[in-house]
């Protein structure tokens, strides 16, 4: 079997029986997972189980923790190209039977080439309405896909809300914008192509400039597809890994804390891309619910500073101050920008005053700044700037 294009990714479904059979794996004999699974007798299988999409009945399989009580969050690995023998996969089967051991159940599904994107959306509604029976959290559904499924799972994983988190392995898509509550691992073999690489490399690189909430496991010396043909310690421990991140952001707070702090992450990514209007709007948003964050009134200082807001500015600068921020020096200096450039020399000295404990780190730029040409001819000026010890080497 010609592995270099064959994927994985995650979503959760049931029903009664479909009348297809899980199919036989094409996958060579020498294909195997590289990490220990749990015994038989701690998992339940239910296998040909069967949803509706465009009224059509396709089958999963579903793999459960024997002995768990109550709906557990599901992992559903992708079938992104419509492969009939994916379901029997060893790739497949075996992951599915790994998250059991962290306590979370396992999907593998059929999809038809021409309609995988609604299948899966089929799948995860199927979840949502009928997790309860199956066993199955509907709500905590993390998607997990390899290869070239990453192609359809991930543009499915950000445009979908109710998915909790994704996993991306040695794969790549198109992605219009990361969503800020959504948990995404990168997983990259270094001894890919090149060209599958520098793609990968981009989507997290285009995450990182959006704030996003991604995960690297950069893995060196593995091959695509280590995670069943490379038996190496490495390969264990990235398996583990991303097994530690799916038990995270599906079984602890940590999904909740990322979507609380979405406000704020989401001005941080405006704020580097430069779009400084919406880092404002982001920033105020975030400090309604933070009134006495100094951090976050000194971003909304500098956000209204580079939109021309000098009045807004210079009271976010004041708020911070009044609230004890530990970047007091660099709250002081901007505060000291905008009384220099309106002018307000009587409170510009007297802050610079207060600035003396940290002058060391802001003479140079008060010397030689044109912002500050009359400001520093001031005695006053002058004789704190004589005094000022030299900047740290």
């Amino acid at each position: 079997m010609h592995f270099a294009f064959v994927p994985l990714a995650l979503f959760l479904l049931a029903a009664p029986p479909a009348p297809r059979t899980t199919p036989v794996s094409p996958s060579p004999a020498s294909e195997r997972f590289m990490a220990p699974l749990p015994a038989q007798g701690r998992i339940k299988v239910r296998k040909d189980l069967a949803y509706e999409s465009g009224g059509s009945r396709l089958a999963f399989d579903l793999y459960l923790p024997a002995g768990r009580k109550g709906p557990v969050p599901v992992v559903v690995f992708v079938n992104g190209i419509g492969a009939p023998w994916m379901r029997g996969h060893v790739q497949y089967t075996s992951w599915s039977r790994a998250v059991t051991a962290r306590g979370l159940a396992g999907i593998v599904l059929e999809t038809r080439e021409a309609s995988v994107d609604e299948d899966l959306r089929a799948l995860l509604r199927h979840l949502r309405t009928q997790g309860s029976a199956l066993g199955v959290d509907g709500a905590r559904v993390a998607l997990w896909a390899c290869s070239a499924n990453v192609r359809r799972g991930l543009p499915l994983a950000v445009e979908t809300p109710e998915v909790t988190a994704a996993v991306v392995y040695y794969g790549t898509a198109e992605v219009t914008a990361f969503r800020p509550d959504l948990p995404v691992l990168f997983v990259r073999a270094g001894l890919d192509s090149a060209s599958l690489n520098r793609g990968l490399d981009a989507l997290v690189a285009q995450a990182a400039r959006e704030n996003a909430p991604v995960e690297l496991l950069n893995v060196p010396a593995a091959n695509h597809a280590f995670d069943i043909r490379d038996d190496a310690e490495t390969s264990r421990a990235a398996i583990v890994r991303t097994l530690d991140f799916l038990e995270r952001v599906l079984t602890t707070g940590l999904s909740a804390s990322i979507k609380a702090g979405v406000p704020l992450a989401s001005a941080s990514g405006a704020a580097f891309r430069g779009d400084w209007k919406a880092a404002v709007v982001g920033y105020e948003e975030a400090v309604k619910s933070a009134p006495l964050d100094a951090l976050v009134w000194q971003r909304v200082g500098e956000a209204r500073r580079e939109t021309g807001d000098a009045a807004g500015a210079r009271a976010a600068f004041e708020r911070a101050l009044a609230l004890g921020t530990p970047n007091r020096g660099v709250v002081a200096f901007a505060l000291l920008e905008l009384l220099v450039e309106a002018g307000e020399t009587e409170k510009a000295v007297a802050l610079l005053e207060g600035m003396k404990p940290w002058i060391r780190f802001f003479a140079e730029p008060i010397r030689t700044g044109a912002k500050f040409e009359t400001f520093r001819k001031d005695p006053r000026v002058e004789a704190i700037l004589a005094n000022a010890p030299p900047p740290p080497k």
